[in-house]
């Protein structure tokens, strides 16, 4: 009778049978399937040895292969396609002494004409931040935007992909996202794939977003411990508290050689998935990559650089302002000369 009452105080369904030897077999019985399929009720207590590892190992080894890659020279293509399926490629050069940083992206022959020769180029040094365009049969370049050096991080983050995908999770160190407060790690396994062994995180995190409320992020990582705890793939998804899947963002990194223990990213696959049954969309690939480690000189980070005088850039807004002052000022001299008039006219 114990066990009825505290089987009723706690809501446990309960019969005197339960509790006899076949009832008992019963519960094992259940027990076993519902952790087949669920899985085991504590996944994290569970690779316990694996979870410290990388929580002792791996902000040493981010902020490594942050400082390698943020002092080297690297050029990719990157191919991808738009909407209407048409090729679009590009060649990105990218160039960083750990301070400034330069990217020139150049369009590669492609039906979508208007791409063909066009570049771009996306500067950080001492002058500030700025992204310039050089148009088709020219060999001079303007300067287009001023940025800040958040911005212009971002934009190099979300365009030269194969200089960051190593440490991040699409356009965010992954040592920053661990620093969120919402953020957890829900599991840390040992993964044996043949030759290689990773490591896979799960998390899960989320975001108050000011239109859309509460945004959920989740996903997993996997990590090569013994290359430097590189990223070797990770899924980031999103979603919310009504729709817990709306898309995500996929990324796989290829390695080839190393220097100094650190692996030498050889190709990057990106692609989306959206919906109930993951369609996949919106893949593009970073192929035919270089690298070159050394120390680039602080004057390739300069606006000269590119043919662009900082100052003759800001000169050449002042003639259309010029033009605007005299107009208004034209306009003012004519309504005040036809005021006086007016006020004469009456006067008489």
């Amino acid at each position: 009778m114990w066990n009825a009452r505290v089987c009723r105080r706690l809501r446990i369904p309960w019969r005197s049978t339960d509790f006899t030897c076949r009832g008992i077999r019963h519960w094992c019985r259940c027990f076993t399937i519902a952790v087949l399929i669920f899985g085991a009720p504590h996944p994290v207590a569970a690779d316990e040895a694996t979870l410290r590892q990388f929580q002792q190992e791996y902000p040493a080894a981010a902020r490594r292969l942050q400082d390698f890659y943020s002092s080297c020279r690297m050029a990719a293509t990157e191919e991808r396609t738009t909407q209407q399926e048409q090729p679009l490629n590009s060649r990105l050069d990218y160039a960083s002494n750990r301070e400034h940083f330069r990217q020139i992206v150049t369009g590669l022959e492609s039906p979508v004409a208007e791409q063909v020769g066009r570049s771009n180029a996306l500067l950080n040094g001492r002058e500030g931040a700025f992204f310039l365009k050089q148009f088709p049969r020219t060999d001079t370049y303007i300067l287009d935007m001023v940025l800040s050096q958040d911005e212009a991080l971002r934009m190099l983050r979300n365009n030269m992909v194969p200089a960051f995908a190593p440490f991040c999770i699409a356009r965010q160190p992954l040592t920053e996202l661990m620093q969120e407060s919402q953020f957890a790690i829900t599991r840390a396994e040992m993964k044996n794939t043949g030759p290689e062994s990773s490591v896979r995180i799960e998390w899960k995190s989320s975001f108050i977003d000011p239109d859309d409320g509460k945004i959920l992020n989740y996903g997993w990582v996997d990590l090569l411990p013994s290359d430097g705890w590189a990223i070797r793939e990770y899924d980031l998804s999103i979603g919310s508290e009504s729709v817990p899947f709306v898309h995500s963002a996929r990324v796989r990194v290829d390695y080839g050689e190393k220097i100094d223990g650190i692996p030498i990213v050889v190709g990057v696959s990106y692609w989306r998935e959206r919906g109930v049954e993951r369609t996949r969309f919106g893949d593009k690939r970073f192929v035919d990559i270089s690298f070159v480690k050394e120390t680039v000189p602080a004057d390739e980070f300069t606006l000269a650089s590119f043919g662009v005088k900082q100052e003759n850039s800001r000169r050449r807004f002042w003639p259309v302002i010029a033009a605007i002052a005299v107009v208004v000022i034209g306009i003012s001299a004519f309504i005040r000369g036809r005021s006086i008039r007016l006020r004469a006219t009456r006067a008489v």
